[in-house]
């Protein structure tokens, strides 16, 4: 039999020699990233086949490269090897800077952070509309070639800006939407059972608009499920939310197949058509956003049939998304509500890519048509976070600020440039203003009829629950249930609760009915008495789980099974 140190050594090397691997690969295909592009992978990526494919490649590279590094005859160049292979991964993805974040806490929300309530701001009389277009990945600059004529010819006779800086939680499409419309990061990214929430009390471009009597509409290429968007657009005030499920059969019936990138979803310009059926029947005034997926990397980009490939690179996406645009640009231009409607086409953060793909200037393509008149751009250092006001301003709206995003219409510093080198960490340290936005909710809740003893299983009580989406079970949840007016002595919650590694209190009607302490997933039973006091004379009742320890990367959640009031 082998000795115990004999299988720690091998088991450690094959560690280490994995996570060598797995840095090589991401580093070559993707660059240096962040811990929390780790956390956002979503679990309908990890059943693709190509996935599936590169994890065993992985594995099966990983055995080879460890049996050789055992036979090496240097115990000190073995260990040189793994500690190499370590070190790399460590830097690849962000380690350094993630325990940072994690053991550091900062005021920079409390200093920094202006909110506006839409009673407050003033519209001009006749109202702007609004299209803004997310492009997969698109960058200002491709080696300095002529692949984007059309995209650059708008970028050159339009509003533009340049001084572009992609930080931390704005790094993949879900964050950067969020920062660029809500002027904040969003932290806590992981899969989408663990994203809990997209801050529904912080006043986003979005909810503005709505309340200014915009009809808002969110068109996604890829299925809205993905990363949390359709709970990002339920929460923000959007009327009509589709996606690749509802956008797919309309369009099959021109198309045929609508299948594009390897990444699943629809192919631009079939989005392109379905924002122009769009448009023919939506309200004045209205915002339509639009989101492409042709130009992402992962696992590879798409060209479309009816596109020149010429270099057999990213270069031809690009240059296919050029075309897409100008099509679409072409039409709109001809619509009666075309020179009232202000157009901004902005790349939703730089691409994906290894160091090895081309040299470019790492900033987002961005561009404003039809802004308001008189409006003229200053120049800036700036990040996504100040999209948010500068949208507003963009469409007539005079706000110098929006969260901690500043406009790029006005002369006071933007965050970025005041803050320097410095702001990412304050951006990504722990703070507890930033932490009430996370937990707080303020919501209508539905108070659906519920009869004493009905048993819910989790599948049901999804139709009681006002916030959270059930389908993958862990959620924040807010249930609300009317019981009529049938309290009675000696009543009491039964229910399995199943929950991730957080403490959380269970509050019904604001009385604390039970706590859980430990930091470790878990599955229990409760049985717990209910004071018929606490149930107010309409019978309505509502339970709410709070989680009372913050951990920004430590996801949260918990799902009710079983549940009977009786």
């Amino acid at each position: 039999m082998r000795k115990a140190s004999e299988i720690a050594e091998i088991l450690l090397t094959y560690i280490s020699v994995l996570l060598g691997v797995i840095a090589v690969h991401v580093f070559c295909h993707y660059g240096k990233i962040s811990m929390e592009q780790v956390f956002f992978i979503d679990e309908t990526i990890l059943q693709m086949t190509w996935v599936k494919q590169i994890v065993l490649f992985i594995i099966i590279t990983s055995l080879i490269l460890t049996f050789a590094i055992l036979l090496l005859p240097s115990k000190k160049l073995k260990i040189a090897l793994s500690l190499v292979s370590v070190s790399f991964f460590v830097f690849v993805f962000s380690v350094y800077e993630y325990i940072r974040y994690n053991i550091s806490y900062s005021t920079f929300y409390e200093d920094e952070y202006k909110s506006i309530s839409p009673k407050d701001i003033s519209f001009p009389e006749n109202k702007r509309n609004l299209i803004l277009i997310y492009l997969e990945s698109m960058e200002q600059d491709y080696v300095g070639q002529n692949i984007k004529p059309y995209l650059d010819s708008l970028q050159n006779n339009n509003t533009s800006f340049l001084g572009f800086k992609q930080l931390d939680s704005a790094n993949m499409t879900i964050g950067a939407q969020f920062a660029s419309l809500c002027g904040l990061p969003l932290k806590k990214v992981a899969s989408n059972k663990d994203l809990l929430n997209f801050m529904p009390t912080v006043v986003c471009v979005l909810d503005i608009l709505k309340q200014a009597g915009y009809n808002l509409s969110y068109l996604k290429a890829a299925d809205t499920a993905f990363s949390g968007a359709k709970l990002f657009a339920e929460q923000h005030s959007f009327d009509n939310i589709k996606g690749y499920d509802e956008l797919s059969p309309t369009l099959k019936e021109k198309f045929g197949n609508v299948d594009g990138n390897l990444f699943g979803g629809l192919r631009d310009k079939m989005l392109f058509e379905a924002a122009k059926s769009e448009l023919k029947k939506i309200q004045q005034p209205f915002m339509l956003s639009l989101t492409t997926l042709d130009m992402h990397h992962s696992p590879e980009y798409f060209v479309d049939e009816t596109c020149q490939k010429t270099f057999g690179d990213i270069r031809d996406a690009v240059r296919c998304v050029d075309n897409n645009v100008k099509q679409f640009m072409e039409w709109l231009q001809q619509q009666d509500f075309f020179d009232n409607t202000t157009i901004i086409l902005v790349g939703d953060h730089i691409g994906h890519v290894g160091p090895s793909m081309y040299p470019r200037k790492a900033a987002v393509f961005n561009t404003i048509i039809n802004n308001v008149n008189g409006l003229s751009k200053e120049n800036h250092a700036w990040s996504t976070y100040d999209l948010a006001p500068t949208i507003l301003q963009a469409i007539g709206i005079d706000v110098p600020y929006l969260g901690i995003g500043r406009s790029l219409f006005k002369s006071d510093k933007t965050l970025l440039e005041k803050y320097a080198n410095n702001f990412n960490f304050m951006l990504m340290a722990k703070n507890r203003m930033y932490n009430d936005f996370d937990q707080k909710f303020d919501i209508d809740l539905s108070f659906r009829p519920y009869s004493l003893g009905t048993v819910l299983t989790n599948q049901q009580t999804a139709d009681y629950i006002d916030i959270g989406n059930n389908t993958f079970c862990y959620n924040t949840t807010i249930m609300s249930l009317d019981i009529g007016k049938n309290t009675k002595d000696n009543m009491e919650l039964e229910t399995n609760i199943l929950s991730l590694a957080e403490t959380f209190d269970i509050v019904l009607n604001g009385h604390i009915i039970f706590s859980n302490k430990e930091l470790k997933p878990q599955k229990r039973k409760l049985n717990i008495p209910i004071n018929k006091e606490w149930i107010e004379d309409d019978g309505k009742v509502v339970i709410e789980v709070n989680f009372t320890q913050y951990n920004r990367n430590r996801p949260a959640g918990i799902c009710f099974d079983n549940f009977v009031l009786k």
